[in-house]
């Protein structure tokens, strides 16, 4: 089993990939999980625009896997 972690954005009833999963076939299934968008200044804590992807991505998996 593959695990692919990209990030989308809901609009409009479907999901839109902000970025293209790599080697995936055409019709593999997917889990979507919804996270909450809440404003942060991540800069001000110390947090770079990669850490801040690692931690969504984190955060997605860990929701999805039902360990939060």
């Amino acid at each position: 089993m593959i695990i692919a972690k990209v990030e989308g954005i809901y609009r409009n009833g479907q999901v839109e990939l902000i970025e293209q999963p790599l080697d995936i076939r055409e019709g593999a299934r997917v889990i979507v999980a919804f996270v909450e968008s809440d404003e942060i200044d991540l800069a001000s804590q110390g947090i770079d625009k990669v850490k801040a992807k690692i931690l969504r991505i984190d955060k997605a998996l860990k929701y999805t896997l039902g360990l939060q």
